[in-house]
């Protein structure tokens, strides 16, 4: 693990790398006015492994922000794949805004965030570096009454589809609930504690603690059920959430911290509910790990671990839902329609039992068992006779790879075949060891798949005169003609998949293959195409 610290955009100790923090903006006052810069990037320095979704958790924290934060989407500025003269233009610009709020008397409250690349001393962009002196020193002078500062930086890759987001230590701190409604001063969350480091997921399709907080900040950390989310409210969901998340599934475990100097009393407000398009309500009868998923996108929304009981509100952009509740290790799922907005509520009646194979679709690494194992009856036509059919079967183990959607395998597969003509016999014999990777998609309840497999083909093969059988009773017996040959295959193919109960399938699989085999002395390229039919399994 890596751990960085660096002095922060407010002018105290901040960790280097805060994945996913905390998108915090004080209740307004009457007449106050609040802008945003989100700006996330993909590519850090030469030598640093290209982040997945920064930028795409840039983007969602802006338009959050601009739907549920109160900031209007003309002050809201979305800076993606930009440098330092970019970051350093669009603050430049905020400038300017501010100082024209500022001859107004109205207070103003100026809310910063990246994602991206860093280390203890500023940001990586685009093969540059931004020191967060000259950072600081830009924000001081636009003169914002309330900076909220937010750094989702990353050093290096991580582990498998988890790439580590630098971690920044920050000091222990009580969370008050008495702040003024026009605070004055910096506010600071980290999504890790000292000498941890910070990870975005795949399966997530950001970093843990964003995709945490986004529910969070659409109404999971609703305690109190006023509509609101409050600071202290969207702390302890995100803190909680992120730590067993990150321990359940992670390669390092998370703690995130929090770290304020506001002025004054008052309740400090993130986002307000009740001018959401869409309300989802989850009513006390639904209870579990509840995900809801955007169906045109395949996107996750939100997820709310829920208790039974509780009531839960949601603030979701309009259209089509996908819900999915595990409960105990089963899975449940319906489907709504919030196209024309208001409030929607999930009815658990309509909540249906899901074989696992059907939830994949969504969330597969969310899921408790993302192993796929297949068996199946092989047909093939025989790499090396290209003459006959060669039958057998086939055993493949499969786990996802990117989220639901990519996955890699490990194959095994053993057939035989036999052909005659009108003076020979052949037996021919074949074994594939190999890996590959493929693609998944959903149509409707099926599942489709394309694969791409490399594997080392062994085939035997022997040969025998049909003379010989005859030419036996009289003693004379011909020598036996054979041999066998190693090469490598590579195959593609496409398949369908149907649930049928609990975590069980079924599979069709077909496509062509091409080898490269010595035959009669000479190596030939071989041709083949192959089908299977088999059980899928999901543990």
């Amino acid at each position: 693990m890596n751990a960085c610290g660096h002095r922060g955009w407010g002018g105290r100790a901040v960790g280097g790398a805060l994945a996913a923090s905390c998108l915090l903006l004080c209740a307004p006052a009457a007449a106050t006015e609040r802008f945003g810069l989100f700006a996330g990037n993909n590519r850090g320095g030469e030598d640093e492994a290209g982040l997945r979704w920064a930028e795409q958790d840039a983007g969602r924290m802006r338009d959050l922000f601009v739907g549920l934060g109160g900031v209007r989407a003309a002050d809201a500025i979305l800076l993606l794949g930009g440098g330092a003269r970019d970051l350093r233009a669009a603050l430049a610009s905020l400038a300017v805004r501010v100082a024209a709020q500022k001859t107004k008397g109205e207070r103003v409250e100026l809310f910063l965030y990246f994602s991206g690349h860093g280390d203890d001393a500023g940001l990586h962009l685009n093969g540059a570096r931004l020191a967060f002196v000259a950072i600081d020193d830009l924000v001081s002078q636009i003169g914002a009454d309330t900076v909220i500062t937010i750094v989702d930086a990353c050093r290096g890759a991580g582990h498998g589809a988890k790439r580590n987001k630098g971690a920044t230590p920050g000091p222990e701190f009580d969370v008050r609930l008495t702040r003024n409604p026009g605070p004055t001063g910096h506010v600071l969350i980290t999504s890790a504690g000292p000498d941890e480091v910070a990870q975005e997921s795949d399966a997530l399709g950001g970093s843990f603690f964003t995709h945490h907080l986004l529910s969070g900040l659409r109404g999971a950390a609703d305690a109190d059920q006023d509509a609101q989310v409050s600071l202290a409210e969207a702390y302890r969901y995100s803190y909680h959430h992120t730590l067993f998340g990150s321990h359940r599934t992670a390669a390092a475990v998370q703690h995130p911290e929090m770290e304020l100097t506001l002025g004054g009393e008052g309740e400090v407000i993130l986002t307000s509910l009740g001018g959401a398009a869409t309300s989802l309500l989850l009513p006390g009868a639904v209870y579990g790990d509840v995900l809801v998923v955007d169906d045109r996108s395949g996107r996750v929304l939100a997820e709310v671990d829920k208790d039974q009981g509780s009531v839960a509100r949601l603030a979701l952009p309009p259209g089509r839902l996908r819900v999915q509740v595990r409960q105990h290790g089963r899975i449940y799922a319906a489907e709504l329609s919030s196209d024309w907005g208001g409030e929607v509520e999930l009815d658990a009646s309509t909540l249906i039992e899901q074989p696992r194979l059907a939830a994949l679709g969504k969330g597969a690494a969310l899921d408790p068992a993302p192993w796929a194992m297949t068996g199946a009856f092989a047909l093939r036509s025989a790499a090396a006779l290209g003459r006959a059919l060669s039958t057998g079967v086939a055993m493949s183990l499969a786990r996802p790879l990117h989220g639901a959607r990519w996955f890699g395998r490990a194959v095994l597969q053993a057939a035989q075949a036999t052909a005659t003509n009108d003076s020979l016999a052949y037996r021919h014999f074949e074994g594939r060891v190999g890996l590959g990777a493929g693609y998944g998609a959903d149509l409707g309840l099926l599942q489709l798949e394309a694969a791409a497999t490399l594997s080392a083909l062994g085939v035997w093969e022997q040969r025998r005169r049909r003379e010989a059988e005859r030419l036996a009773q009289t003693g004379l017996v011909r020598p036996l003609a054979g041999g066998y040959t190693v090469g490598p295959e590579l195959g593609v193919e496409a398949g369908l998949g149907l649930p049928l109960v609990a975590d069980w399938g079924v599979v069709v699989v077909a496509g062509p293959s091409a080898a490269l085999l010595k035959v009669d002395g000479d190596v030939a390229l071989v041709t083949g195409v192959s089908g299977r039919v088999g059980a899928l399994y999901h543990f």
